[in-house]
């Protein structure tokens, strides 16, 4: 019988607020105000005063820096090739400068990811039809 979940039957430990939350609440409780915050951010490291380190920390943990993204790619490659084909396709455009390594990395792993599934399909397909020939029943 599951516990009955009641105004009274309430967790004792609640989770609290998240460490951005309290970093923001500490900032506009010193600054007064975000905009205050960040005047005071460039003064300290115009003035050369106050820790960089930690400054660039404090920068981070509010607008964490954006991540990089890879690039539109474009070459000739046949989906129609069996997967090594398709592989060997990839490496001959990174070679001659089409794609950059990480790219061709990228498409390499989708292969294989693509291969293991199909790997496991099949195997599956496979011991369905022996067991149907076995008479073996799934239940």
């Amino acid at each position: 019988m599951p516990t009955p979940f009641t105004k009274e039957n309430q967790p004792t430990r609640r989770r609290g607020k998240a460490k951005k939350t309290l970093a923001l609440d500490a900032i506009r409780k010193i600054s007064g105000s975000e905009q205050n915050y960040y005047e005071n951010v460039v003064e300290l490291s115009v003035m050369g005063e106050g820790n960089p380190a930690l400054i660039s920390q404090l920068l981070q943990r509010i607008d964490p820096p954006i991540k990089a993204t890879l690039p539109k790619i474009n070459f000739e490659f046949d989906v129609t090739l069996k997967p090594h084909e398709q592989v060997l396709q990839i490496v001959k455009a990174t070679a001659d400068g089409e794609i950059i390594p990480e790219a061709a990395q990228i498409l390499i792993n989708g292969i294989t990811s693509v291969m293991k599934v199909k790997e496991v399909t099949e195997l599956e397909d496979r011991i369905k039809q022996l067991e149907g020939m076995a008479g073996v029943n799934d239940e």
